[in-house]
C-alpha cells in the first residue's frame, strides 16, 4: 500500500525536522518547505494528501497558503500548526478550508491523532463521493430503462443531468456542413452568438477527438478569445453523446460563475467521469431505441403485407382489420390503458383475422350460414394465427389477445372456451371492437347496420357474448361523441 503523503512548512528547521522523522516513522512520506511559497511550488508539482503549516511565514503566510490551495483546487487538507494562536486566527483559517488547528507547543500524540482524523475524514468523503457517483449512475440506469420512446428518454436523461450536475445551461451540437451546430439549447447562457460560436468549436474538437474535455477558463486554461468573448469565470464539460433521433454529436453543460464564486462552483475532474459515465449510458439507451425501432418498422412491413394477403381472399373485409384497430385503440384509451398496452392491442387487432390465410376461399366469401363442417374448419383460424405469429419473438405478447379474441363472457366461445376475466382483458377489448366494426359493415352474410343498432346489439350480449364493462364504456365514449369519427368510419365502410 503506498504510504500517505505529507507536505510539513514551517520556517523552523528543527521543529521540521524533528516532525519529519516523527511522521516517517509512522510511516507517512514526508516532505518539507520553508515557507508557503515553496510549498505552493512542490503542491503544483506533486500531490499531497495533507499540508501542515504554520501561519507567520516569510514571503507566504500560512492563512494565505490556505487561500492559495483553496482558489487553485488543490485536493490537499490542511493541518495549522502555531504558536501565535489566537481565537480569530482559529476561525479564519477554519472558514478558509483548514481540517484543524493544533497550539504549539503540542503533544506528538496529539499531532497524530488529528492527522488519523483527517485521513479518516478524506476515505470517508472519497467514498460517499464515489457511492454518491455509483448511485446517480445506478438511479439514471433504471430510470432510462423504463422509458418506452426516444422524448421521454431525453427529457428523462437531461433532468437527471440537470439534478447531479446542477448546470446553468447545457447544449447540445450534431455535426452539420462540416461543422458542428446546436441541436437543441437550454438556459440563456447561450444567447450571446459569440459565445455560442466558441462552444461550437470546442464541441467540434471533441467530436474530432471522440474524448471528453474539462474547459476551465477561471483557472487559465481559456485563451484569449474566452477573454475577449467575457468567458473568464465560466466552468463547463464537454462529452460526445450517441445518440438521440440519430444524431450523434456533443453534449455540453455549463456553470457560469461570473456572478458567484468561482472556486467553489467550477467542474473538477470526478465530474467530468461521471458525466462521461452519464453520456456512455444515455448513449446505449438511445442507440437500442434505434434499433428497436428499425425492428417496428420491419414488424410493421410483416404486418401490413400479412394483412394485405388476408384481405385479398375476402373482399368484403378490405380494411376491416385497420378498422378494428382504430375502434380498439379509441375504446383502449377511452378504459385508461397505457401506451405499451394500447400498442399491443393496436398490433392484435390488425393481426387478429390473419389466420384466415389458412382458410379456404369458398368458406371465406360464403354468402349465407356456414354448415357444422364449415364453421369447425373458419374456428381453426385462431389457432392458424397463432402458430403463424409465434415465429416473431417480438410478436409475443400479443399472441393471447390474437389467440382468444373469440371466446365467450360466458364461456361458450372458441378455441379454449374461457369464460369471464379468464379470457386476456385486450382480447375482452377486441371482441367488442371486432364485433362492433363487423355489424357496421357490409359482410357476404349480413348488410351494415348503424351504429346505434349495433350498439344496442353489444348492450344485449353483454355479459353473455362480451364484458359488459367494456362494453359499457364504449356505450359511454359514443355518448360522449368522443368516437364520432370512429363510429362514422365504420359506417361508411360499410
Amino acid at each position: 500500500m503506498q504510504s500517505q503523503r505529507i507536505l510539513l512548512v514551517d520556517d523552523e528547521p528543527v521543529l521540521l525536522e524533528v516532525c519529519r522523522e516523527g511522521l516517517i516513522e509512522k510511516g507517512y512520506a514526508v516532505q518539507t518547505a520553508n515557507n508557503g511559497a515553496e510549498a505552493l511550488d512542490i503542491l503544483e508539482r506533486e500531490p499531497f494528501e495533507l499540508v501542515i503549516s504554520d501561519i507567520r511565514m516569510p514571503r507566504l503566510g500560512g492563512l494565505d497558503l490556505i487561500k492559495e490551495i483553496k482558489h487553485r483546487r488543490l485536493d490537499t487538507s490542511v493541518i495549522v500548526l502555531t504558536g501565535y494562536g489566537t481565537i480569530e486566527n482559529a476561525v479564519e483559517c477554519l472558514q478558509q478550508g483548514a481540517s484543524e488547528y493544533l497550539l504549539k507547543p503540542f503533544d506528538f500524540s496529539r499531532l497524530i491523532s488529528k492527522i488519523e482524523k483527517v485521513f479518516e475524514e478524506r476515505r470517508l468523503k472519497r467514498y460517499d463521493s464515489e457511492v454518491g457517483g455509483l448511485l446517480h449512475i445506478l438511479s439514471l440506469e433504471r430510470e432510462l430503462s423504463m422509458e418506452l420512446d426516444e422524448p421521454g428518454l431525453l427529457k428523462k436523461f437531461l433532468h437527471h443531468v440537470k439534478k447531479t450536475f446542477k448546470p446553468t445551461a447545457m447544449a447540445y451540437f450534431t455535426p452539420r456542413n462540416g461543422g458542428m451546430d446546436p441541436f437543441f439549447t437550454l438556459g440563456s447562457f447561450f444567447k450571446e452568438p459569440g459565445t455560442l460560436r466558441w462552444f461550437e468549436q470546442m464541441a467540434g474538437s471533441v467530436a474530432n477527438s471522440a474524448q471528453p474535455r474539462l474547459v476551465d477558463p477561471a483557472n487559465g486554461v481559456g485563451s484569449n478569445v474566452t477573454k475577449q468573448l467575457g468567458l473568464v469565470g465560466v466552468s463547463a464539460m464537454a462529452a460526445p453523446l450517441n445518440a438521440f433521433y440519430e444524431k450523434d454529436g456533443v453534449l455540453v453543460v455549463v456553470r457560469d460563475a461570473r456572478s458567484e464564486n468561482p472556486r467553489t462552483s467550477a467542474f473538477g475532474l470526478s465530474d467530468l467521469q461521471l458525466f462521461t459515465i452519464f453520456a456512455a449510458h444515455a448513449g446505449s439507451a438511445a442507440g437500442y431505441h434505434r434499433s428497436c425501432r428499425r425492428i417496428q418498422r420491419m414488424n410493421v412491413e410483416f404486418i401490413t403485407s400479412y394483412v394485405q394477403a388476408v384481405e385479398a381472399k375476402d373482399t368484403y373485409t378490405k380494411g376491416h382489420s385497420e378498422r378494428v384497430r382504430d375502434i380498439s385503440l379509441q375504446l383502449g384509451q377511452a378504459l385508461g390503458l397505457g401506451q405499451a398496452q394500447l400498442d399491443d392491442l393496436g398490433a392484435a387487432a390488425l393481426l387478429h383475422d390473419i389466420g384466415k390465410i389458412g382458410i379456404p376461399d369458398e368458406i371465406l366469401n360464403k354468402p349465407n350460414a356456414l354448415n357444422f363442417h364449415e364453421q369447425k374448419i373458419m374456428r381453426r383460424h385462431p389457432v392458424i394465427a397463432r402458430d403463424i405469429l409465434a415465429g416473431v419473438k417480438s410478436l409475443h405478447p400479443i399472441l393471447p389477445v390474437v389467440y382468444h379474441h373469440h371466446e365467450r363472457y360466458d364461456g361458450l366461445g372458441y378455441p379454449d372456451g374461457l369464460s369471464g376475466e379468464a379470457i386476456p382483458y385486450l382480447a375482452r377489448i377486441l371482441q367488442v371492437a371486432d364485433g362492433f366494426e363487423a355489424m357496421t359493415s357490409n359482410r357476404a352474410y349480413q348488410q351494415a347496420r348503424d351504429a346505434h343498432e349495433a350498439l344496442d346489439i353489444l348492450q344485449a350480449g353483454a355479459g353473455k357474448q362480451w364484458d359488459p364493462a367494456i362494453v359499457n364504456a364504449w356505450a359511454q365514449a359514443i355518448e360522449n361523441d368522443k368516437s364520432s369519427h370512429v363510429t362514422s368510419k365504420s359506417a361508411a365502410a360499410g
